[in-house]
């Protein structure tokens, strides 16, 4: 059986993380600290958190 591989997906895969680090330098991630953070996880493809906290992105003056 033969694996097929996408040749595109190393470059995908840098564009998701150029991304990602642009809005990372952009804003201020964070939660609402009134919120109790839960370690808690399900399971299928990918492992996500169960509850996930309202995220507040605060836009930085340096740009």
């Amino acid at each position: 059986m033969e694996v097929k591989i996408c040749l595109g997906e190393g470059l995908a895969n840098v564009e998701l993380f150029l991304y990602l680090v642009n809005i990372l330098q952009r804003y201020q991630v964070r939660y609402d600290p009134s919120i109790k953070l839960s370690l808690e996880a399900t399971f299928g493809v990918s492992r996500r958190p169960k509850h996930l906290p309202p995220l507040i992105f605060e836009k930085l003056n340096k740009f």
